[in-house]
């Protein structure tokens, strides 16, 4: 089969576990072939422990298979003439600003057009390249204290906590791969390159969805409440007889299935419990009821009666259980590779299933230098038909048109991500009530103010596709579209007699991406899975919180988020695809398969036979200092990664004997005394302002940040300056303004914009049946009467 990105080459300038060679690896698996650009010591990685039996590391495999290798010195004279040759080669650079401008491998864009006009330069920083903190040293916890996702998780009473997982990196690799992609498509319009500029800062920010709304209507930051749901109730974690499992009740239909299931059908009726907010109110009284009944029972019964009634429930997984899960294996998102020095090694498997183009790892990642001299470095012809080319503000997507039919999260947001690219978005939604999310929570103007951040920049209809003449004016929409974004249950458009099948008759070219909770295939396909059951099952749980207390979900819906991030990145894949072929195809994301992936920097363990450690608060478990620490006026983070940066450090603390100690020479030393060092750090930290200490730190280039609450973060220049959040009329001649979450994809050839504000229910019902489609506008008023639209 052919492959997304057949014939194009990447450069990756980055090192360790970071979004930018996260990025060089999904655009690895899409076929492109992605040099790795090394210091002649290599890849950090490839000297970290545990090594696998072949000698070579088992992280450098997590993280470059497919790829190769080419080492330089950009000292050397013969090694610069390589890597500017290496540049005008390439259609894409990938880089780590940090590191390349660290080793001499950075080098300004324009320069850099000049001779490779259709060069992409996508470079990704913790806090971008524009803005005041754009000089910020940072890192993973840096970007989660300064960007809401510790505030926004753990427990009341709990200081705030870090996300167990990389997920600042993670989110960013794939933005980032979403606008190389968009950056890709352009070009082939018009063959010019760009530079595309990505904050892991922003990327966080992109998941803040769940809690802005009720911050900016009330002004009150969110409290942590835990693994409760701040607008559903009973939703939490209980302990059963052999585990954790989570119970997600989010309707009241729900809720009368459980007492029923639970042999107490009074509670249905119980004055205390009869509405949603009523239940929230009453969370304490539910949850002792719910945790009486679960206490005796095992997980898997506990799921199979709750599944049974269309309640989702299921098993809190450590990483151990999620690589011996069945789901996993079916889904190859772990695969084995034969190693040139003997025997196998692991890799991350592919998480785009796609008919036409899928993903696939199928080479181990390269020794150090392997193609240094083997790799061609002369200039393509084609970069010499493109001098002519001149920038412009056409954003990547406009022309393209999708059909959504999503509800929530997941299809909808993605389908908003190719809305910031300049895609035309036709959200369909159900009469009278349309997308569930215009009822979720607080609301503006009669609608969810989420149904907002979720759905700017589109255009609703409405459609009853139960009924015959729905499915043939939706069969009419898909001929006209280049893409259809949904996130029901798999099957679920197959059962209404619209699955892809009779699409693909419609419309041979439609791209079709499904978006659900664990795929179409293995034994968990097609159930369905809210955020929460995906950090549950997906191993997040286990690893965010305090050691020795409960897991701990995400105070943010980074499952669902991470969802839409990944099916927007697979759509814009497909229509690269399209682009050059005109093969349309389907496309089968799973939030499952992401949050898997999402937790390979803990495998490595698990693969020598060690325990991999859970819940450990906000430190490491490979570096220290790496934690929060009380300042005089508030929380600061501090994250030495390297020998480097923790020398440095060394350099400012006032802890003379410290600087003597071998025993924390190394990173193994450090994290071994880790109780020692965070006492040593804590004490320096205390008796000094927040702001000191973060000036300080950063002045030596030792990651530092605050931990910064909704409030600091919905005021601060940097983030205004980088237009995350945003301002737009609320409807369309409207004088109330609205705040929305901005995008975080910058690109300087095609800007991803926010234009107008969320739609109303069924607003562009004549523009689209009678305009687009052609109806007449008594045809129109008919269907209305007839509840059809």
């Amino acid at each position: 089969m052919s492959k997304v990105l057949d014939g194009i080459r990447v450069l990756e300038i980055a090192e360790g576990w970071s979004a930018a060679a996260l990025c060089g690896r999904l655009l690895a698996e899409f076929g492109a072939e992605v040099i790795k650009i090394e210091t002649a010591e290599g890849d950090l990685l490839r000297r970290r422990k545990p090594l696998a039996p072949c000698g070579e590391s088992y992280d450098i495999q997590l993280v470059a298979a497919n790829k190769k290798s080419v080492c330089i010195d950009p000292a050397l004279a013969e090694d610069g003439e390589r890597l500017a040759a290496l540049r005008d080669s390439a259609d894409v650079i990938v880089e780590d600003s940090l590191f390349a401008a660290e080793h001499g491998f950075r080098a300004a864009f324009d320069q850099l057009r000049k001779s490779n006009p259709a060069l992409i330069l996508c470079s990704i920083s913790p806090f971008g390249q524009s803005g005041p903190l754009s000089g910020f040293t940072g890192n993973e916890l840096i970007a989660q204290a300064m960007s809401g996702m510790m505030v926004t998780t753990g427990f009341p009473g709990d200081s705030p906590t870090r996300i167990g997982i990389s997920l600042g990196q993670h989110a960013s690799g794939i933005i980032a791969g979403i606008a190389v992609l968009a950056a890709l498509c352009q070009r082939v319009d018009n063959g010019t390159g760009q530079e595309i500029d990505i904050s892991v800062h922003d990327c966080l920010l992109n998941y803040l969805a769940t809690f802005l709304p009720g911050f900016i209507t009330t002004g009150k930051n969110p409290k942590r409440i835990g693994n409760l749901h701040p607008i559903a109730a009973p939703w939490n974690s209980y302990q059963a007889k052999d585990g954790w499992v989570i119970i997600c009740t989010g309707s009241d239909a729900q809720w009368v299935a459980l007492a029923k299931i639970i042999g107490r059908d009074e509670l249905a009726q119980d004055v205390r419990f009869t509405t949603q907010d009523q239940r929230i109110a009453s969370n304490a009284d539910i949850d002792a009821i719910i945790n009486q009944w679960v206490a005796d029972k095992n997980i898997a019964d506990i799921s199979r009666l709750l599944e049974a009634v269309n309640i989702p429930a299921g098993p809190i997984l450590t990483v151990e259980a999620l690589l011996a899960d069945e789901q996993v294996s079916a889904r190859n998102m772990c695969v084995k590779l034969k190693h040139p020095k003997g025997g196998e090694v692991y890799a991350t498997g592919p998480l785009f299933n796609m008919t036409v183009t899928p993903g696939e790892i199928s080479r181990p990642a390269p020794l150090l230098a392997e193609h240094t001299a083997a790799i061609a470095v002369q200039a393509p012809e084609r970069r010499n038909k493109s001098e002519a080319m001149q920038r412009t503000t056409r954003r990547a997507l406009e022309g393209i048109r999708v059909l959504e039919t999503g509800v929530y999260t997941g299809g909808p947001l993605a389908a908003r991500l190719l809305a910031n690219l300049g895609a035309e978005i036709i959200k369909v939604e159900p009469p009278l009530k349309g997308d569930p999310l215009r009822d979720f929570g607080c609301k503006i103007e009669g609608d969810a103010y989420i149904y907002f951040i979720n759905n700017y920049s589109k255009k609703s209809i409405t459609l009853d596709t139960n009924k015959m003449e729905g499915k043939a004016l939706f069969l009419e929409l898909v001929q006209r579209c280049d893409v259809l974004v949904e996130n029901f249950a798999p099957g679920a458009l197959d059962r209404w007699g619209l699955g892809y099948s009779r699409l693909k008759e419609a419309n041979p070219s439609l791209i079709y991406c499904s978006a659900s909770g664990f795929g179409w295939t293995g034994p968990l396909g097609k159930k369905r899975a809210f955020d929460t059951i995906g950090q549950a099952r997906g191993g997040v749980l286990s690893q965010t919180g305090y050691p020795g207390g409960p897991p701990t979900k995400a105070g943010a819906s980074i499952a669902d988020v991470s969802l839409a991030l990944t099916g927007a990145l697979a759509a814009v894949a497909a229509l690269y695809h399209r682009k050059r072929t005109g093969e349309g195809q389907f496309i089968d994301v799973a939030m499952y398969d992401i949050l898997v992936w999402m937790t390979a920097e803990f495998w490595p363990l698990h693969f020598n036979g060690e325990k991999i450690p859970q819940r450990m608060g906000n430190a490491h478990f490979r570096h220290a200092p790496y934690n929060t620490y009380p300042a005089k006026d508030g929380l600061v983070a501090i994250a030495a990664e390297t020998d480097k940066q923790w020398n440095s450090l060394l350099g400012i603390l006032d802890c003379g004997p410290l600087k003597d100690g071998a025993r924390f020479a190394s990173a193994e030393g450090r994290v071994t005394h880790r109780a020692e060092v965070d006492a040593l750090v804590g004490d320096w930290v205390k008796s000094l302002a927040a702001r000191q200490v973060v000036d300080r730190c950063q002045a030596v280039g030792v990651p530092a940040g605050p931990v910064l609450e909704l409030s600091d973060i919905a005021s601060h220049p940097h983030v205004r300056a980088r237009q995350m959040l945003i301002e737009v009329a609320l409807h369309a001649g409207h004088s109330q303004k609205i705040k929305l979450l901005g995008c975080p994809m910058k690109l300087s050839a095609s800007p991803a914009e926010v234009h107008q504000s969320a739609p109303r229910l069924g607003e562009h019902n004549k523009e689209i049946y009678c305009e687009l489609l052609g109806h007449a506008p008594a045809q129109l008023d008919a269907w209305k009467s007839q509840g059809l639209v």
